[in-house]
């Protein structure tokens, strides 16, 4: 995933999450797309070393 943030066009649609981290697939990963979004999906942070410090639910828009 690559940090991003809501377009323009998505902001007055969705003015709830406008100030959350967004993020996009990349390129690479999109074919993966279609069976992630068939499961629950959590985003984690990794510490250099492997630790898992945080990990969040994902809140997903206008897919």
């Amino acid at each position: 995933m690559v940090p991003s943030k809501p377009t323009d066009a998505q902001r007055p649609a969705h003015p709830e999450p406008a100030d959350d981290p967004a993020f996009t697939i990349d390129p690479r990963d999109r074919d993966r797309v279609p069976a992630a979004l068939r499961a629950q999906l959590v985003a984690t942070q990794r510490a250099a070393a492997g630790a898992l410090p945080a990990a969040t639910g994902v809140r997903l828009q206008e897919i």
